[in-house]
C-alpha cells in the first residue's frame, strides 16, 4: 500500500513507467517527424481505476495517458502518438492482486471476455 511504500521506489516506478517513455519519445521526435513515423505507449487499466498496492504505477500509466493524447495533438499530423491499453491480462503475478484461482476467475467474470 502506498503509505507503507518506500518513497524512492516509487519515484522509480514513476520514472520507469512516464519520464521513460517520455525521454525516448522526446529523443525521437525529430526523426519521427521527419519519416511521418508513430509511437506506441503502453497504458494499463491501471491508469483509469483505482487498484490497491499499485498507486505510483497507476498514477504513471494516467500520466502516460495525458502525455500521449498531448503529444498527439501538439505533433499531429507529422507523428501519429497512441495508448494500447490490453485491459487485465494473467500473468504469472496475478495471485499478487487477484488471489488463489478462485480469486482470479472472479475478477475475470468482471470483464466482457469472461477471463483474464
Amino acid at each position: 500500500l502506498l503509505a507503507d511504500s518506500d518513497p524512492r521506489r516509487a519515484a522509480r516506478t514513476v520514472e520507469l513507467n512516464l519520464i521513460a517513455p517520455m525521454t525516448a519519445s522526446l529523443a525521437a521526435h525529430r526523426a519521427l517527424a521527419a519519416a511521418g513515423g508513430s509511437i506506441t505507449m503502453i497504458g494499463s487499466v491501471s491508469g483509469t481505476r483505482p487498484s490497491p498496492g499499485t498507486a505510483a504505477y497507476g498514477a504513471a500509466k494516467a500520466g502516460l495517458e495525458n502525455l500521449a493524447r498531448t503529444m498527439a495533438v501538439e505533433w499531429a499530423p507529422r507523428v501519429r502518438v497512441n495508448t494500447l491499453i490490453l485491459g487485465m491480462v494473467r500473468t504469472e503475478l496475478s495471485h499478487l492482486h487477484y488471489g488463489d484461482e478462485r480469486g482470479i476467475a472472479a475478477v475475470g467474470r468482471t470483464v466482457p471476455l469472461g477471463r483474464l
